[in-house]
């Protein structure tokens, strides 16, 4: 009966973890940049501008950045304004932004950001992913 139990029990964490590794396989990189502490706001021209997007969010390295207000710049001209004002740690990334309207072609991603711990000096890597 306890192997029985166990079984059921690893067969449930395999199930779990294979759910998450099919839905982290929904997210596409569409961009990057290094942010250089001595400026307050960057823009990321996106690279994959033939994927209609749905959502989009910023991934962190190196340091810790707060980032404050985006402005998501579509292929038609138009744009969308979001304000996220979150501190990201290396290694973690930002909530998740839906893209009003449904999926839409993104050609830039402008935003605003700080250094979490005050410094004028250094440097973080952003990386924006998005799901169609």
């Amino acid at each position: 009966m306890k192997n029985l139990n166990r079984i059921a029990f690893l067969t449930c964490i395999v199930c779990v973890l294979a759910v998450g590794v099919a839905q982290a396989g929904d997210w596409q990189k569409i961009g990057k940049q290094t942010l250089l502490f001595n400026t307050d706001s960057d823009v990321i021209n996106v690279k994959k501008t033939d994927m209609a997007c749905s959502q989009i969010m910023f991934k962190i390295s190196k340091k810790a950045i707060n980032i404050t207000d985006v402005t998501i710049v579509f292929d038609d001209g138009t744009d969308q304004k979001a304000t996220l004002n979150e501190n990201i740690r290396p290694g973690f990334e930002s909530s998740v932004i839906e893209i009003n309207g449904g999926a839409k072609k993104i050609v830039k991603v402008e935003f605003g950001y700080a250094p979490t711990n005050g410094q004028k000096n250094g440097r973080s890597f952003v990386t924006l992913v998005a799901t169609a």
